[in-house]
């Protein structure tokens, strides 16, 4: 038991050695201004230019969503005729 104790005890150290680095770059990054955003460190206003172009896109990509809900109601629509049309 004693012998696990001090065969283990380097490894702790490793580990409070290696996530007292990890606080200290963290630390610094943030002094420096800089954001954990999407796995990369960024200023604010590049994430801001981030979210924006993000948002724009979506708001993009809804209004094409919208445009082929109503082209298909249309042609479902139109195809009802069709059919109302061909049976009588």
């Amino acid at each position: 038991m004693q012998t696990e104790e001090i065969k283990s005890q380097p490894v702790m150290d490793d580990v409070a050695m290696l996530r007292q680095r990890i606080v200290e770059s963290m630390e610094g990054r943030l002094k420096t201004g800089l954001l954990p955003y999407a796995g990369e460190w960024l200023s604010l206003s590049t994430i801001q230019k981030r979210v924006s172009a993000a948002r724009k896109k979506a708001r993009i990509k809804l209004f094409e969503l919208f445009l082929l809900y109503l082209l298909m109601t249309l042609l479902s629509a139109m195809l009802v005729l069709l059919v109302i049309l061909l049976c009588y």
